[in-house]
């Protein structure tokens, strides 16, 4: 069974939460992997997500040498402009073989997905992951109805329909996720801390962090000091 998959329905019988780390490849290319992945366990963080800023073959061997050698489930970033370069098919392939979990693409659209869609259809192999914002609308439907995995739930875009209602309109946002939710969901709210985090956990399945981070990586280089403090802001 495809890791991240086997993970999501343990946690949901469990009721645990799952905790995804974001990174940059070019931080991940210059930290050892075994590192990374011991901290990301001692923290009870359940996946990687790597975010592809170089070469896709390089990259495709970085999230090869987490997933397979390492025994971290790896959801993988990238461009859609990339994986046209590298073939769709040889991408699908690639992927698969390097034991990706999921495959993000932000800038391809809900009406183009199935042109790689068909080629992941291995309930084994990496699945591409279905993404909604407070923009969504009647596409939170569609996109739960088309989801493996889980679905990636962000808090980015306009909740300006929102904001006629009394409180925080993320909650509004995230009662109309649960209530058409088919499949696990996790959010990408950019929060530095649990408890920034925790009042949203309610109605999901577990989160994605690491922008902060990223951008330190960004400016200082990889530290495991910093890594492991970070994500011991969110052990749960």
């Amino acid at each position: 069974m495809n890791q991240l998959n086997r993970i999501l329905t343990e946690n949901q019988e469990t009721g645990k939460k799952l905790m995804v780390l974001r990174m940059e490849q070019k931080a991940l290319q210059s930290a050892p992997a075994d590192e990374v992945v011991s901290i990301l366990k001692e923290k009870k963080f359940g996946g990687i997500s790597l975010i592809c800023t170089d070469a896709l073959a390089e990259c495709l061997k970085l999230a090869e040498e987490l997933a397979c050698r390492q025994q971290m489930p790896v959801i993988l970033e990238t461009g859609f402009h990339k994986v046209l370069k590298y073939g769709i098919a040889d991408f699908a392939k690639a992927a698969a073989s390097a034991g990706i979990s999921g495959i993000r693409i932000p800038d391809l659209p809900f009406e183009e997905q199935g042109q790689l869609a068909v080629y992941l259809l291995d309930e084994d192999g990496p699945f591409l992951i279905r993404e909604i914002t407070p923009a969504s609308g009647d596409r939170i439907i569609q996109n739960m109805q088309y989801a493996r995995g889980f679905v990636w739930c962000s808090s980015e875009g306009n909740t300006e329909f929102l904001s006629g209602l009394e409180g925080d309109p993320l909650i509004y946002y995230l009662y109309a996720v649960e209530a058409a939710a088919t499949r696990p969901v996790l959010l990408d709210f950019g929060n530095r801390y649990y408890s920034e985090l925790q009042e949203y956990l309610n109605s999901a399945d577990g989160a994605i962090v690491g922008r902060d981070l990223i951008e330190t990586f960004r400016r200082d280089g990889y530290s495991s000091r910093l890594l492991s403090e970070f994500c011991g802001r969110f052990e749960l």
